[in-house]
């Protein structure tokens, strides 16, 4: 049976806690039922969800990925939105990071696995807050609560996570440490 993954990197520390607090903070400021609903986890997604039936093959790569030798960082900062759909936090890393997260996607790509066209190693980094559909109406309230309390974050890529979904929820497979 083919099981729905994606690759991310789960938040940790002070980031992981101001994502939370800020989630919170909006469900109670706008009522936002659905995205209080929604359990949303602090993670930045690094390969768009693809399917398998080899769930050890997709953890052996995973796993021969997350030992790499040097320490790459993740700026995150900038509270923006895609076409008034998705509103985040941005993310981004130097050359040697860019590089990694186009490893990432080459090796899933060498395994034929499917692939998106969010699939490449420049693309917008970032972890979402919350979708048009989970703000009530007031998608725009929402954006600028999160400008007024954005703030930022120098954070290790210590991690990545297989995640998937189950009933419309993200939850955690397997982590990876990087080492």
């Amino acid at each position: 049976m083919e099981t729905r993954l994606y690759l991310a990197y789960l938040a940790r520390g002070e980031l992981k806690d101001y994502y939370h607090e800020t989630i919170n903070d909006l469900c109670d400021r706008y009522n936002l039922v659905e995205l209080r609903e929604k359990e949303r986890l602090a993670h930045m997604t690094v390969k768009a969800p693809f399917l398998s039936e080899d769930i050890e093959g997709v953890e052996r790569i995973v796993d021969g990925l997350a030992k790499i030798e040097e320490e790459i960082l993740l700026e995150v900062y900038g509270i923006g939105h895609f076409d008034d759909k998705v509103a985040y936090i941005g993310a981004d890393t130097n050359y040697k990071g860019r590089n990694y997260i186009q490893k990432i996607i080459d090796e899933f790509k060498a395994g034929k696995f499917d692939m998106s066209r969010y699939d490449h190693g420049d693309k917008r980094l970032h972890i979402t807050f919350a979708k048009k559909k989970e703000s009530g109406g007031r998608f725009d309230e929402v954006v600028a609560y999160l400008k007024e309390n954005e703030r930022s974050f120098i954070v290790p890529l210590d991690n990545l996570t297989l995640m998937g979904k189950n009933r419309g929820k993200s939850g955690i497979y397997k982590i990876f440490e990087m080492h």
